[in-house]
C-alpha cells in the first residue's frame, strides 16, 4: 500500500506538472482563451474553502472570512479564476504553519473586484518579493512541494482578464496577496 500510495503522489506531482507546462505555453503563445460568463467571485471562493476546510483544520490553521454581501459579479472564466484562488489558498496552508491564521477578503471596488489572500507563514524576505511571480522560482529555502509555476501563471490568468496581482510580505510575519478583477 504504501508503494503504490508512492507512486500515487508521483503520478499526481508529474500530472500538476504537465498542466502547468501547457498553461505556460498556451499562455506564452497567446493560446490560452478564456470562456467569460457572469461570475460571483465570492461563490468560487465558499466552494473552494469547503474543499480545503479539512486540510485548514487539520493543519490547526484558523480561517478567517470577509467577504463582500451582494458582490457585483465579473465577467471571467470561471475555471481560471479558481485556479488563481486555489493557487493562493493552496500555498497559504503550505506556508503557514500549525495554528497560524488564514485570512480570505473580498472588496467591492469602483470599477474591479479585489480579492486578498493572507496568512501568518513563514513570509517572503524584501530582496526576493520581486522574483516570486518569475517562472520556475522557488523564493522559499525550505522544500515545499511545487513547481515554481502556480505563482507565474496566476499572475498571467489575472493578467490575460486585464485585472492586476501583487503581493506585500514580511519574512517571518506572513504574506498578503492581492488580484483585481475588472466588472
Amino acid at each position: 500500500k504504501e508503494m503504490l500510495d508512492g507512486a500515487i503522489n508521483v503520478a499526481n506531482r508529474l500530472s500538476r506538472l504537465v498542466n502547468d507546462l501547457l498553461d505556460i505555453s498556451k499562455i506564452e503563445s497567446g493560446k490560452m482563451e478564456l470562456k467569460k460568463e457572469p461570475v460571483d467571485i465570492n461563490k468560487i471562493i465558499e466552494e473552494n474553502l469547503a474543499i480545503f476546510d479539512k486540510l485548514i483544520k487539520d493543519k490547526k490553521q484558523r480561517l478567517e472570512k470577509d467577504l463582500v454581501i451582494n458582490i457585483s459579479k465579473i465577467a471571467a472564466d470561471k475555471d481560471k479564476v479558481t485556479q488563481v484562488f486555489v493557487n493562493l489558498l493552496s500555498n497559504a496552508i503550505k506556508y503557514t504553519p500549525e495554528s497560524g491564521k488564514i485570512a480570505v477578503r473580498t472588496v467591492d471596488l469602483e470599477k474591479e473586484i479585489m480579492v486578498e489572500v493572507s496568512d501568518t507563514g513563514e513570509g517572503v524576505a524584501p530582496g526576493d518579493v520581486d522574483k516570486i511571480f518569475d517562472k520556475f522560482t522557488r523564493v522559499t529555502a525550505e522544500k515545499k512541494e511545487g513547481t515554481g509555476l502556480g505563482l507565474p501563471i496566476a499572475k498571467d490568468i489575472v493578467t490575460l482578464h486585464k485585472g492586476r496581482m501583487w503581493v506585500k510580505s514580511e519574512l517571518g510575519k506572513g504574506s498578503q496577496f492581492y488580484f483585481t478583477l475588472p466588472k
